[in-house]
């Protein structure tokens, strides 16, 4: 289990018990939440190693258009959080934001595609927090 699933934990927990004092349900943020999510196993997706294109080399740049894409995706929503001068939210697309950074720094280091095993090592800990924080989005729905 990486490090990161710990604090996005509490601070979901955080925003079930503390609710008055937090912002309520935005449909943006969790649209925000839900893409990230999709860009980002996208992503590692696009660089593993398939049986159905074994030939397959790993692309630079390739590789750098989709991160580039992903930080503006994260730039977007933390500008939006920010803009509703909500701190757990804004805290909780900052992790999910190092969570990217790291995947991401790792692929870049192998400069190859991932194997099967090595994109699974990723993406399961990667969805689960961004579960979470799609989660704390929807427990704001019940305020």
């Amino acid at each position: 289990m990486k490090h990161y699933l710990i604090p996005l934990s509490v601070a979901v927990s955080l925003l079930a018990s503390c609710s008055n004092f937090i912002g309520g349900y935005s449909a943006r943020s969790h649209e925000h939440l839900t893409s990230l999510k999709a860009h980002h196993i996208k992503l590692i997706d696009d660089n593993t190693k398939s049986a159905s294109e074994p030939k397959r080399n790993f692309s630079t740049t390739k590789f750098s258009e989709s991160v580039d894409a992903g930080e503006l995706k994260f730039r977007e929503a933390s500008e939006y959080s920010k803009s509703l001068n909500d701190r757990l939210r804004t805290e909780n697309i900052q992790l999910l934001h190092e969570i990217y950074d790291e995947d991401t720094s790792n692929i870049t280091k192998k400069s190859r595609l991932l194997t099967l095993p090595e994109a699974d090592t990723l993406k399961a800990p990667t969805a689960s927090a961004y579960d979470i924080a799609i989660k704390g989005e929807q427990v704001r729905k019940s305020e």
